[in-house]
């Protein structure tokens, strides 16, 4: 695993301080991971894709919410990141965003999207400024983590919405 991690690291390295907007970096194991870069403005894109799977990262202008179950977005959210990722028949995907809305409005939000969409929460706790929910339908599941932001952050709520798919 260390060196799989390795690898991906390198091929990421490689293929954004190059010119070359794909790189592909060979593995002891007769493998090949391939990193691929595309940016512009104040966003971009990075994909990873190896044998067993891909992930891909939209940061800044590029990111937009790719949410599974009907799950959106908390209203008036601004999407900082969007991380998606499939391999081994299952896929799963990661949005971060800011909120103006308190952290406790923004988990009532999703809690009541699971209720109004058939989820059972599986879990929930408040740890200082943080709020956490995780909610389960079958082999489907969504979880939500919300905190307050700090210093120059006050008045922000950073929000992540992490869904997964079972292959």
């Amino acid at each position: 695993m260390k060196k799989s991690l390795y690898l991906i690291v390198t091929a990421l390295f490689i293929a954004s301080c190059s010119n070359e907007k794909s790189t592909s970096i060979a593995t002891s194991d007769g493998g090949k991971v391939t990193a691929t870069t595309d940016s512009e403005g104040d966003g971009g894109t990075i994909s990873m894709e190896t044998d067993e799977g891909k992930t891909v990262m939209s940061v800044g202008d590029k990111a937009e919410a790719d949410l599974p179950y009907g799950l959106s977005v908390y209203p008036g959210g601004k999407v900082i990141q969007n991380v998606t990722a499939s391999g081994n028949g299952g896929s799963g995907v990661m949005v971060n965003f800011t909120s103006k809305a308190s952290p406790a409005n923004v988990i009532a939000h999703y809690k009541k999207f699971a209720a109004d969409n058939g989820f059972k929460l599986e879990g929930e706790a408040t740890i200082n400024d943080m709020m956490t929910i995780g909610a389960k339908k079958g082999d489907d599941s969504f979880q939500v983590m919300a905190q307050a932001g700090t210093d120059d952050q006050k008045g922000q709520t950073s929000v992540m919405v992490m869904a997964g798919m079972p292959g």
